[in-house]
């Protein structure tokens, strides 16, 4: 209940900081504009000695706001300390401007104190903590799942992918592993299978790897499904791993999807690994990965199934 309350007050927060947005924009563009601009024009701002506007000010010179320009006037309205408008306004001449003050300090001052950037930022931040709320809940839900029907495997696997010299138009790869079932204990014992074939960031590899696999379903390990891991690459080969599954269904030529809202909805989490690998051969990464050096990047689609069964089953 509160993960979806959570991200329905997201969905709301965020829509309606688009709608103050399209409001605020207009303004924000008018001043900039302004201080671009080397032509005295709306939404510039200027000094005009006070005794052009009003005797009361008499010496003091006044921080404006060019409002409207006209042929031999302009109407200009006063601002206070965060350049935002009192609400008086005055007719002056060109004659009667002291001095341009449109610097970018001025400008940034005047657009981080505006009432509609108050109001996007402040929603922005309800946003933010109502995200908090929902994605607390929903790691709460996920660790209740588990230990009520959860599961803990260590997972061996071996890897290759490969481009050639341009022979083909992606890497692709290719990942066979096993797995053992190390917990609860009613289950433990339990041998998996894994076939995977999808696209790699490295153009060359042959690596093997071994995973700690926390899933949310024990109930049956046949199957299918999506797996997308990342690989900090470290020195000698060696690297470190993580990832995550989804349950999917190639029948439907879709995975299982959890919705929060109505019109939220996500692939519901299946599992989650990390791990530790090396390289067998050196890695040739792929130029398109900016991060070739440091990242490797692989989406695989599973087939799961099973050597050896121990404890119950609802496949």
């Amino acid at each position: 209940m509160i993960m979806n309350e959570g991200f329905n007050a997201f969905t709301v927060e965020i829509s309606q900081a688009q709608a103050v947005w399209a409001q605020c924009k207009e303004t924000i563009k008018v001043a900039w504009e302004a201080y671009t601009s080397d032509y005295v024009q709306q939404g510039q701002m200027i000094w005009v000695l006070g005794k052009k506007l009003h005797r009361a000010y008499g010496k003091d010179k006044i921080f404006c706001l060019i409002k409207d320009t006209y042929e031999d006037s302009l109407t200009v309205q006063v601002l206070n300390n965060q350049h935002q408008p009192t609400g008086e306004e005055y007719d002056i001449g060109y004659d009667d401007i002291d001095a341009h003050e449109d610097t970018l300090q001025n400008l940034v001052i005047r657009i981080t104190n505006l009432p509609c950037v108050g109001s996007i930022v402040s929603r922005i931040g309800t946003a933010i903590h109502n995200a908090a709320r929902a994605v607390g809940a929903y790691l709460k839900s996920k660790l209740d799942q588990f230990l009520s029907n959860g599961y803990a495997k260590l997972a061996f696997s071996v890897g290759a992918s490969w481009r050639g010299s341009g022979m083909l138009p992606h890497s692709l790869r290719a990942e066979g592993g096993l797995g053992v079932v190390i917990w609860p204990s009613n289950i433990a014992g339990t041998i998996t299978h894994e076939i995977c074939m999808g696209k790699d960031s490295n153009r060359q590899s042959v690596d093997i790897a071994i995973n700690l696999e926390i899933g949310f379903d024990r109930s049956c390990f046949t199957g299918y499904g999506l797996s997308f891991a990342g690989a900090v690459q470290l020195p000698h080969g060696q690297e470190t791993t993580a990832g995550f599954g989804l349950d999917c269904d190639p029948s439907t030529k879709s995975c299982e999807m959890q919705c929060v809202s109505p019109s939220l909805c996500f692939p519901k989490l299946d599992s989650i690994t990390v791990g530790y690998g090396l390289a067998i051969t050196p890695s040739v990464a792929s130029k398109w990965n900016p991060l070739r050096k440091a990242w490797a990047f692989v989406g695989v689609a599973c087939k799961e199934g099973e050597f050896f069964v121990r404890g119950p089953r609802r496949c």
